[in-house]
């Protein structure tokens, strides 16, 4: 028998080695459970697997009957009706702005924007400060806007009030607008009037001391003409003054306060009465201190006034109040716009603040001048006032 090369044979057994070792063991099968089959039906169709990704059985929609789906119940409540907000009349003035100026003689235009409901209207009128009625019209509604002309007021000058108001059916008010407003005088536009120089609006002064007073008269013949200081609503005058006038002419007064008041107040000058056709008046509303008040002090130059012209030459009076300084020396000086002192003069405040005094102005002199007065230390004073005036060849 042939037989193989021994090296051969040992490469040969390697290699039935290699494979041997290479080939997976036995697999042992394991025996299933004998599932047990659902009997058919007798068509011999089995009933369809429920399987998780089976799709569900066809349902004969023709002989299925819906099972009613419950529908939500809804709780119901009677419907609360929102309320419809109410607008109040309101009223408000557009033109004329506060503090503008009307000239008498001139008719006054107002307008402004309002909510009315029906049947209501709208009145505009002129008031004073001491509460005289010296104009009023109805005016013109056309939707939210209104307007209404007021007659030329002719009496009173000096600061008042305009008034919007908005009136039911029945005449009562409902809602009102104001603005303050200066009336002014001229020649062009009236044949009389009366005018304030000072005190002007919201001037403060003093219970107990003098308050000066002075103005215009513009009047054929002149008059009667009386000062006087009202408080309680500028209802009841507690200090006057009165002096008669042959013709138009500036007028200047003290009247005396007395000592026991304070708080708001008005100075009013008039000639004539009121409701009279020739009654003229001028006011403003000032403030009363009280003496002992810390505010209660102050200076004032009352004589000249500012831009009044003095001749050269002359003695000039120059006059005024200091508050709070009864028996205190009040120092005067007179010095030309280019520093030169051209007159000195000191005067004793009397127990009411009133002082005066004279300064020659010397002869060949015209230039603008000035005329300081001052209480206490020179350096440091407590009080100054000031007027500028001019001075003119005689």
């Amino acid at each position: 028998m042939y037989r193989l090369p021994r090296s051969l044979r040992f490469l040969l057994l390697t290699l039935i080695m290699v494979l041997t070792s290479c080939r997976p063991g036995p697999v042992v099968p394991t025996a299933a459970p004998t599932a047990e089959l659902p009997a058919g039906d007798a068509t011999g169709v089995l009933p369809p697997t429920n399987t998780p990704n089976a799709l569900p059985p066809t349902q004969d929609l023709s002989t299925a009957t819906a099972e009613a789906t419950p529908t939500a119940v809804v709780p119901t409540r009677s419907a609360t009706g929102t309320p419809t907000p109410v607008i109040g009349p309101i009223i408000d003035i557009n033109q004329p702005e506060e503090g503008q100026r009307f000239t008498l003689g001139v008719p006054i235009t107002v307008t402004g924007f309002a909510q009315v409901s029906p049947g209501m209207s709208i009145r505009v009128g002129l008031t004073s400060a001491t509460g005289w009625s010296l104009s009023e019209a109805e005016a013109e509604i056309e939707g939210s806007a209104w307007q209404a002309t007021l007659p030329a007021p002719e009496q009173v000058t000096g600061l008042a009030a305009l008034h919007a108001v908005i009136v039911d059916a029945g005449g009562a008010e409902q809602s009102r607008s104001s603005v303050a407003v200066e009336l002014a005088a001229d020649r062009q536009h009236s044949s009389s009037y009366v005018t304030l120089f000072r005190p002007t609006a919201n001037t403060v002064a003093v219970a107990g001391h003098n308050l000066f007073i002075d103005g215009q008269l513009w009047r054929a013949g002149g008059g009667m003409l009386q000062a006087a200081v009202f408080m309680d609503e500028c209802q009841e005058s507690v200090a006057d003054v009165s002096f008669q006038l042959a013709t138009s002419s500036t007028w200047q007064g003290f009247v005396v306060l007395p000592r026991d008041i304070s708080g708001p107040a008005c100075a009013v000058a008039w000639v004539g009465q009121p409701g009279e056709d020739e009654w003229r008046a001028a006011q403003a509303p000032i403030t009363v201190l009280h003496q002992d008040d810390p505010a209660a002090h102050g200076l004032l130059i009352a004589n000249p006034r500012d831009g009044r012209r003095v001749p050269a030459g002359e003695s000039l009076l120059i006059n005024g109040v200091a508050y709070n300084a009864p028996g205190r020396t009040v120092t005067l000086s007179v010095t030309l716009d280019n520093g030169q002192v051209v007159g000195e003069a000191e005067a004793q405040a009397d127990y009411f603040g009133y002082w005066r005094a004279e300064v020659l102005i010397p002869p060949g002199l015209e230039a603008e001048a000035v005329v300081t007065a001052f209480l206490g230390d020179e350096a440091e004073p407590d009080e100054v006032a000031e007027v500028l005036f001019g001075i003119a060849p005689p």
